[in-house]
């Protein structure tokens, strides 16, 4: 079995998992591409807000780092980058375990996997390098955190 096959006749099992714990709202298509910048780089935006859902935040982390960075950057820098998030969290009264984030940046990778692949699919929203680009980084994604592993044993 295919690791994609895999992971489409998982997916209603692991979409549950979105719903489960405390949720946010989130843009549910953070990429570097719905994101604008003020010219000092100080303030960030969000554009296309047809995806806008509550889930976790974590989701979006993922998204946005799977999505715009080199696997190698991502594989070195994911777990600490989750850990300031989590922190973060923390101070705003928020908790959110490692361990908890780090169960849910491996569901999210699936997830953003699934997203390329549909978006290479349809054919029109982006270039095809971008697609393939896009594809590539979130399998490597998946590998990089056993993403698999825990869908084979979790859902």
């Amino acid at each position: 079995m295919t690791c994609a096959t895999h992971v489409m006749e998982k997916f209603p099992e692991l979409y549950a998992h979105f719903a489960v714990g405390d949720q946010t709202l989130i843009h549910g298509d953070a990429y570097v591409a719905n994101m604008y910048f003020d010219d000092g780089g100080n303030k960030i935006g969000y554009l296309d807000f047809q995806m806008v859902t509550r889930g976790h935040g974590v989701r979006e982390v993922t998204y946005l780092l799977g999505s715009c960075l080199a696997p190698e950057v991502t594989e070195g820098n994911i777990k600490r980058l989750l850990g300031v998030y989590c922190q973060h969290l923390a101070e705003q009264g928020v908790e959110l375990s490692e361990h908890a984030a780090w169960q849910q940046h491996q569901e999210s990778a699936l997830y953003l996997m699934v997203s390329c692949i549909v978006n290479g699919a349809l054919g029109h929203m982006q270039t095809e390098a971008i697609n393939r680009q896009c594809v590539e980084r979130a399998m490597q994604l998946v590998v990089n955190c056993n993403a698999m592993e825990y869908l084979t044993r979790n859902c």
